[in-house]
């Protein structure tokens, strides 16, 4: 393993760590500063409750900061879904995919079990243990309309999550316009899904949960958080490859406006 690959394993590993620390971090504070700590969204915002708007921003402004921190040495990928389609594209090699894949899904994983060393267990009961999960609220329960009415959500929001990475340029992950995007999917689908649009961001808390046979239903929400996202990033890098870059590379350089 050469010195430039293993820096780049090391920077995914701890950009990874960090995005899924704070989101499932955000997740669990959300849920001690309710009222009565009572089941999740069952209860009124508190004065030190972020709320929705607060988890939103907050996820987007870490992704952005990790973002412009990993792509000039890494490449900015913290997603397994984008590193795959980066792969699919012949954009990444076989070999860095393994590494920086691997690093991230122990990234999370190490986040996952910080986290639980943080929280008391009661709150990380209450929090799903950081986990995004299908809202009973929403779909009644976790049935086969809903794992796949929440494979859509999941796909649709990394589709457009994926493209404002890819637009900015070929090489180059745009962070202020995914962080922007990253921000409004968690307001429309964290009440619905959660807004994972990252495997990993689902898989890292969701080992730990696994571990403690706190949730029957993960195995079945699995579709969700790891098909959901890499469908919709591949689809996300096809249309950036084949529609956008092209036409942006094309594009006169004054279109008059």
């Amino acid at each position: 393993m050469d010195r430039q690959l293993l820096r780049a394993y090391l920077i995914e590993l701890i950009g990874t760590f960090a995005f899924v620390f704070f989101a499932s971090g955000l997740a669990c504070v959300n849920v001690m500063t309710t009222a009565s700590g009572s089941d999740v969204g069952s209860t009124p915002l508190t004065v030190q409750q972020p709320g929705l708007v607060g988890v939103a921003l907050g996820q987007a402004l870490v992704w952005l900061a990790l973002i412009a921190w990993s792509a000039p040495v890494s490449g900015g990928y913290l997603n397994p879904a984008i590193a795959i389609t980066r792969w699919v594209f012949n954009r990444l090699s076989s070999v860095r995919l393994a590494w920086l894949v691997g690093a991230q899904v122990l990234g999370a994983v190490l986040a996952g079990f910080v986290l639980q060393r943080i929280f008391d267990p009661s709150i990380m009961s209450q929090a799903k243990f950081g986990v995004p999960y299908l809202n009973i609220l929403a779909f009644g329960s976790v049935s086969s309309p809903a794992i796949w009415a929440g494979l859509s959500i999941e796909l649709l929001l990394t589709f457009f999550f994926v493209l404002a990475m890819f637009t900015n340029t070929e090489q180059t992950p745009a962070p202020w316009l995914s962080g922007a995007v990253l921000a409004a999917a968690v307001l429309f689908g964290g009440p619905l899904t959660g807004a994972a649009l990252n495997p990993v961001r689902w898989f890292g808390p969701a080992f730990w949960q696994m571990v403690e046979g706190a949730d029957n239903t993960l195995g079945r929400q699995a579709l969700v958080y790891v098909a959901g996202p890499t469908v919709g990033a591949l689809l996300a890098g096809a249309f950036a490859y084949r529609v956008y870059l092209p036409a942006r590379a094309e594009a006169p350089k004054n279109l008059g406006l």
